[in-house]
C-alpha cells in the first residue's frame, strides 16, 4: 500500500481481534517510530511495551478516576480503558522531563506516534492513540516503575475487529489561512506591504504621465517594472498599497530615507480617480501615526515640486511646515517638516 493511501485507510480502532501480535511485527512498529524525525533531533521518546495482565492494569488504573455521572472526562477515560483491556498489545510513551524542551518535545513525540500508527495500518493492523492516560499518568508511571518520567499517551494496537467509516474532516478551505498582509486601515482604506501580486496594478504609477508629471516624468514599461522589483524586495524603506475595501489598488504610500541621508521621507501618488476625495488625507493621517507610535519618529520629511500645488496644500493640511527651497532633477522643490 503505498502511502496516501495508507494515510487515507488510517481510522482509530476501538475493537479487536484478539490475535496476538508477534515479536517481529512490534519490531517493526518500534522501529518506525526509532527513525521519527525530532527536533534538534532530541529524540525524546521511550516506548514501554504491554501485553496481558499488566496490560490490563493500566486499564484498572485510568478506571479509578471513572464515576458514574456526567463527567466527560472520567467517561472517556473508562471508555479508553476498556479498549486498551480488548487489544492485545499495548504501547506507553514517555518523555524524560525537561521544561525547557516541553514544547518541542512534544511535537516530536507526536510526530513519532505517527509513524507507529501508520506503520500498523502497513501490516494490516489499527491503533488507537489514547490521551486519557493523561488523568492517572503519576499513578501509571509509578506502576511501572518509572515515576521519574512523564507519559504522554498510550497506543492501542491489534488485529481491527471492526471498519469505522472516516471520521467528519475539515475542508481544504477551512483550514488554509490565508496571508495576512494588511498593515493599517482607515475607514475607507486598507494600507499593506507592496506584494508581487501587486505587480501589475503598480504599472500605472509609473507609466502614467499625468500622475508622473510631478515627478519627472513616465518610465518605460522595463524601467516600471525594475522599479517594482525594487520596492517589493526593499527591507530598507516601507512601501504601502492603498486599496479600497472592496481590494482596488488606489494608491502608493512610501517610506524611505530623504536624500539627505539622515531623516526619513514620506511621498504618495494616487490615481487620478480618486484624487480630490480625501483619501491621501485619510491614509496618510493614519501612516503618520503609525511613524510616531511605532516608529518612534519625531518628525519626517515631504518633499514635492513648487508647481505641484495640490500636494503642497496636503503638506500643509498635514501640518507640515515649510523649511527649505532647493533645486533638484532641474525643478524647483519645497521640502516641509512634519512634527511628531
Amino acid at each position: 500500500m503505498d502511502l496516501e493511501n495508507i494515510i487515507r485507510n488510517r481510522r482509530s480502532i476501538r475493537r479487536y481481534l484478539s490475535d496476538d501480535i508477534d515479536a517481529e511485527t512490534i519490531g517493526r512498529l518500534i522501529e518506525c517510530g526509532r527513525l521519527c524525525q525530532s527536533a534538534k533531533n532530541r529524540q525524546p521518546w521511550k516506548i514501554m511495551v504491554l501485553k496481558g495482565e499488566t496490560k490490563n492494569q493500566i486499564a484498572d488504573i485510568m478506571l479509578t478516576c471513572y464515576k458514574p455521572s456526567f463527567n466527560d472526562r472520567s467517561n472517556s477515560a473508562a471508555a479508553s480503558a476498556a479498549v486498551i483491556k480488548n487489544a492485545p498489545l499495548l504501547f506507553l510513551i514517555f518523555q524524560e522531563v525537561d521544561e525547557a524542551w516541553q514544547t518541542s518535545d512534544l511535537v516530536s513525540i507526536g510526530a513519532m506516534i505517527e509513524h507507529i500508527c501508520l506503520e500498523a495500518v502497513h501490516l494490516g493492523l489499527g491503533s488507537l492513540w489514547i490521551r486519557d492516560t493523561v488523568y492517572t499518568e503519576a499513578k501509571i508511571a509509578q506502576a511501572v516503575g518509572y515515576p521519574d518520567l512523564r507519559l504522554i499517551s498510550a497506543i492501542a494496537i491489534g488485529k481491527p475487529a471492526e471498519t469505522p467509516a472516516p471520521r467528519p474532516r475539515k475542508t481544504t478551505a477551512q483550514i488554509l489561512l490565508k496571508e495576512k498582509t494588511t498593515f493599517l486601515t482607515t475607514q475607507r482604506c486598507q494600507l499593506a506591504h507592496a506584494m508581487p501580486a501587486d505587480f501589475e496594478n503598480l504599472m500605472p504609477f509609473y507609466t502614467d504621465s499625468l500622475l508622473r508629471t510631478f515627478l519627472g516624468g513616465s518610465l518605460s514599461d522595463n524601467q516600471a517594472q525594475q522599479n517594482i522589483r525594487a520596492i517589493i524586495a526593499d527591507t530598507q524603506g516601507i512601501h504601502l498599497t492603498v486599496k479600497l475595501n472592496d481590494g482596488t489598488l488606489i494608491g502608493l504610500i512610501e517610506i524611505t530615507p530623504h536624500h539627505n541621508m539622515i531623516d526619513k521621507e514620506i511621498s504618495y501618488i494616487f490615481l487620478k480617480e480618486y484624487w480630490s476625495q480625501g483619501y491621501a488625507f485619510e491614509c496618510l493621517q493614519a501612516v503618520l501615526e503609525y511613524c510616531r507610535t511605532q516608529l518612534k519618529l519625531t518628525h519626517i520629511l515631504i518633499e514635492t515640486q513648487s508647481k505641484n500645488i495640490a500636494s503642497r496644500k496636503l503638506a500643509e493640511k498635514l501640518n507640515g511646515e515649510l523649511k527649505q527651497k532647493l533645486i533638484r532633477f532641474n525643478e524647483e522643490q519645497c521640502i516641509y517638516v512634519i512634527n511628531l
